[in-house]
């Protein structure tokens, strides 16, 4: 009987690259580069020799779960108003149930997408894993999203004048003020709450997406000059993101 699921990939799981993102963050560039070549490495060696992508896969028990599940699942939910025609004629899909089916396309994260009309051009999820000229920009792209979490899947940005509680010292105050009362109080040791800083470009201040309620939110900055007058109070793990050769604030 051919095995047509994979189950979770334990072996990645449990690698000694799995690390937490407070690991992660505190590294070095050059060692942050190592980490990602070693992950690329783990990963391709998994998927090539035990065919186990870098996904949280389904076993067969849980595929038959999912399956049952959608027997019975409202579809009418999906259905939904145009609010440009008025006619309810949309169909909105929100939920994940049936991703299961992914199991019958092993090759899907090997499969290139592309954009242009040049046919060499498509890169697949793969090869931003395997092909060594892709380094550079997976490189990037990682630190991207786990340097400066820009999901925020595990931080989120301090905003000015937000003096709820959060579990942490309140920002009812300005930055500089905040930061001593976090350092001096101690509330590193409260809780598992932590602070870093994030190189910020000219603009970043205003939100230029759809979101009405960000649009006037104002996040918590600090100058260049203002970090060095504050010197050794911030540790500088806290300052790990921060490339001096080219940022101001």
């Amino acid at each position: 009987m051919t095995q047509w699921y994979y189950e979770r990939n334990r072996e990645l799981m449990e690698s000694p690259v799995n690390l937490y993102f407070e690991e992660v963050l505190w590294m070095s560039k050059d060692e942050f580069r190592q980490w990602v070549i070693d992950l690329r490495t783990t990963v391709v060696r998994l998927w090539d020799v035990d065919g186990q992508p870098p996904r949280v896969g389904y076993d067969e028990p849980e595929i038959i779960a999912q399956f049952r599940k959608m027997e019975r699942f409202m579809v009418k939910t999906f259905e939904h108003t145009d609010e440009h025609t008025g006619e309810h004629n949309v169909v909105r899909c929100t939920t994940n149930l049936g991703n299961a089916v992914n199991q019958f396309f092993p090759t899907m994260m090997k499969t290139r997408i592309n954009y242009t009309k040049d046919p060499s051009a498509g890169r697949s999820i793969y090869d931003y894993f395997a092909r060594p000229d892709l380094l550079d920009k997976f490189v990037t792209y990682a630190s991207r999203h786990f340097k400066r979490d820009s999901f925020y899947n595990y931080s989120r940005p301090l905003k000015a004048g937000d003096d709820s509680q959060h579990g942490i010292l309140p920002v009812s105050t300005d930055t500089i003020t905040w930061i001593r009362q976090f350092e001096e109080l101690n509330y590193r040791t409260r809780g598992k709450w932590d602070y870093w800083l994030i190189p910020a470009e000219e603009g970043d201040a205003t939100y230029t997406g759809y979101c009405e309620a960000l649009k006037n939110q104002v996040q918590l900055r600090l100058t260049r000059a203002q970090i060095e007058d504050l010197g050794s109070l911030i540790p500088e793990p806290c300052k790990t993101n921060v490339d001096w050769s080219k940022s101001e604030t």
